[in-house]
């Protein structure tokens, strides 16, 4: 009796095993959002682009411009919320240090709280002449004493091709009226 009980379980189970792998379907790729010029989709990135910009921010807060270079494309395009522009690694931790020394001057502290970050891709075209195919965006916010700051790191094989900076002063708070 044993055995016809131990049978009658290993076949169900083979049965089931045997219907599950002929009814798997090929999974989608979850995405959430379009580009209005393009057929791409938006679905999140990897951890692994977050752990650059991590390292990035880290070098950035340390004011460590040697590693802060190494994970910047030598002919990036950089764009800081007041305008400035820079065009190589050099040009993009000068701004950095101009900056700082400005805080220096005026008294106030040079730093600022990461709030959050996530990476971000677009899924694949199949029209080869869309650009930046390659790489994930990281979007991070940070807060600081003057402002909120929202930027976009576009990290291509463990470095930023294009980098975007907005920044939003501290709103003054009215004085409730009685």
């Amino acid at each position: 009796m044993k055995k016809i009980k131990i049978l009658l379980i290993a076949i169900f189970m083979f049965a089931g095993c045997d219907q599950n792998s002929t009814n798997v379907q090929k999974m989608e790729i979850p995405t959430n959002g379009f580009f209005a010029s393009s057929d791409h989709q938006v679905m999140m990135g990897s951890s692994a682009t977050v752990e650059i910009f991590k390292k990035i921010d880290k070098a950035w807060a340390d004011r460590d411009y040697e590693t802060l270079k190494s994970y910047i494309h030598e002919k990036p395009w950089m764009h800081f919320a007041n305008g400035d522009i820079a065009n190589s690694p050099q040009e993009f931790v000068d701004l950095i240090e101009k900056e700082y020394q400005d805080f220096q001057t005026n008294n106030v502290n040079w730093g600022w709280k990461t709030n959050y970050a996530y990476s971000v891709k677009q899924t694949k075209s199949e029209n080869p002449e869309y650009k930046n195919q390659e790489g994930e965006w990281v979007n991070a916010r940070f807060t600081s004493e003057d402002a909120t700051y929202e930027e976009w790191y576009y990290i291509v094989d463990g470095k930023i091709q294009t980098w975007q900076q907005a920044k939003r002063l501290k709103a003054k708070r009215m004085p409730l009226k009685k």
